[in-house]
């Protein structure tokens, strides 16, 4: 039996690009929780100077909302990790600069105490590993 593809760890903002069935992991920001589509607005703005809007995932959690153990994880300004996999997007206009990526998370916790920048630090040093840079700044 095959197993299930690793997830990628990625900043937020680095979601917006995939297509739909990447397995990813990222930490995000509650900005809102929608209780009629199970779903939670996420934002994490790093890097903080980027030139480009700012971008959101919007997280259904329906599959996961009876395993949370507790709702403090659904508060605006909760910082939460989340595996899941990447959905289509809803077709929207032309004219539209929303950059929203569509998570299906399938495991959801709340990032407790956090050291945002310690986090933001170790995210990039691993992707600089695996990317072969090795730059470790």
């Amino acid at each position: 039996m095959a197993s299930p593809p690793p997830s990628q760890l990625l900043f937020l903002s680095d979601l917006f690009p995939l297509a739909p069935g990447a397995k990813v992991r990222f930490l995000g920001c509650v900005q809102e929780y929608t209780v009629s589509t199970g779903t939670l607005l996420l934002t994490h703005n790093h890097p903080p100077s980027s030139p480009t809007p700012a971008t959101t995932a919007r997280v259904n959690i329906d599959h996961v909302l009876e395993t949370l153990k507790s709702t403090e994880v659904l508060q605006v300004g909760a910082w939460v990790n989340v595996i899941g996999y990447i959905t289509a997007r809803p077709s929207r206009s032309a004219g539209d600069a929303l950059r929203e990526s569509h998570v299906q998370a399938i495991v959801l916790w709340s990032a407790g105490s956090l050291n945002l920048e310690e986090y933001e630090r170790a995210v990039e040093q691993r992707k600089a590993l695996e990317s072969g840079s090795g730059a470790l700044g």
